[in-house]
């Protein structure tokens, strides 16, 4: 019996051998998936979302609200003509805020939760800027993800211009460990057609730091 063991673990132990020796003899290593491929996998489930009369009927039973987000998933959001990648100057977070003393009248881990919070509320005031209804029919869709990721080293948001449909914003929030938080709206402003000098223009005065992301 144990001679019988000990060959099955010897063929074993060969076979093993054999498919490392096939494969290089080491085992080949997954490529992390990017930022921008992430952010593609969310613009792609708000598209499904916006599409589905089925999930906005169990978000909003607004016809006026639901038309606004149908609208917007009219476009095609398989591959954006341009991507920005906006991160933050020292003083963006306080620049977002209506009462800089109440700021800096908190804790430093406040203003840090704050500031990480900052692309958020921006695109949100992006948002607000077209309306009330458009800032309800943009969160109505919103979508959401956590990975692991070595590639962001700050919180940042990347926003996706296309050509025949709407803005879209992802944003990028740092956590423990390379643990990544990512969000997706839309953006219903106008006003906010893509250039980057028209981005630029749009959110002068609050210190951001905008750069062309180079598309595969």
């Amino acid at each position: 019996m144990k001679k019988i063991v000990k060959t099955a673990a010897i063929a074993f132990t060969a076979a093993m051998l054999l498919t490392l020796s096939a494969c290089g003899g080491t085992p080949s290593k997954i490529q992390e998936k990017s930022l921008y491929d992430h952010g593609m996998e969310l613009i792609s489930l708000l598209d499904e979302m916006a599409r589905s009369e089925e999930y906005l009927s169990l978000y909003s039973a607004s016809g006026e609200l639901n038309a606004i987000v149908a609208e917007a998933a009219a476009g095609d959001f398989s591959q954006p003509k341009a991507v920005y990648k906006l991160t933050g100057g020292a003083d963006s977070a306080l620049d977002l805020t209506d009462d800089a003393a109440a700021f800096d009248a908190m804790s430093d881990t406040l203003q840090e939760l704050v500031k990480s919070r900052m692309f958020a509320v921006l695109m949100t005031q992006i948002n607000a800027s077209a309306g009330a209804k458009n800032l309800a029919a943009s969160s109505i869709c919103t979508a959401g993800k956590t990975f692991v990721s070595t590639e962001l080293t700050e919180n940042m948001s990347y926003i996706y211009i296309f050509e025949n449909a709407v803005p879209v914003a992802v944003t990028f929030t740092m956590g423990e460990d390379s643990a990544v938080s990512a969000s997706a709206t839309f953006l219903l402003y106008d006003s906010f057609t893509g250039s980057v000098e028209e981005v630029a223009q749009f959110l002068s005065g609050i210190g951001l730091k905008i750069e062309e992301i180079e598309l595969k």
